[in-house]
């Protein structure tokens, strides 16, 4: 229970970090236009100690580009930590055929307990957590990927 607490706090930590930065950016950027539009119609067509704004956005697409790569560095991880996992040999024919035989018996009895379930299979555990684990790591990649063409479109198209 320790582990979807801690998990789940990150990812909530993570989402109002990355969130709060980028509305802060949002307003940074629309602020910035209301100045600028304000001084172009007063006539101020320079200004002083800015950067250009092709550089700006130079500057992000690069930014992006590096994120999309560490996605997909991060999901390709997860990914390739998952292949060493075999799946579990499935039970016998012999414990399928006696549990259903135990089964039919307890219901034809009158007050006969039902058998108790079958112990935990740690490997079939296992299996399935590599299983989720290769699932968001195939989505990270994926992510990753559109975030490097949102970067390589941004950063080409900088100039114009």
């Amino acid at each position: 229970m320790w582990h979807i607490w801690v998990s789940s706090f990150g990812v909530t930590t993570a989402i109002l970090v990355i969130g709060g930065y980028v509305l802060l950016q949002w307003q940074r950027n629309r602020h910035r236009y209301q100045l600028m539009q304000a001084a172009v119609e007063r006539g101020i067509t320079e200004f002083p100690n800015t950067p250009p704004y092709w550089l700006v956005s130079m500057r992000q697409g690069v930014a992006i580009l590096a994120l999309g790569v560490g996605l997909l560095i991060v999901g390709g991880a997860a990914y390739a930590l998952t292949q060493g996992v075999q799946p579990p040999e499935p039970p016998s024919t012999q414990s399928i055929v006696a549990g259903s035989q135990v089964e039919a018996a307890g219901s034809q009895a009158p007050g006969h307990e039902r058998p108790k379930p079958p112990a935990p299979n740690p490997a079939m555990e296992r299996w399935h957590r590599a299983q989720h684990q290769e699932s968001i790591g195939l989505a990270t990649m994926g992510c990753g990927l559109i975030v490097i063409l949102l970067g390589v479109v941004r950063t080409a198209f900088a100039r114009t």
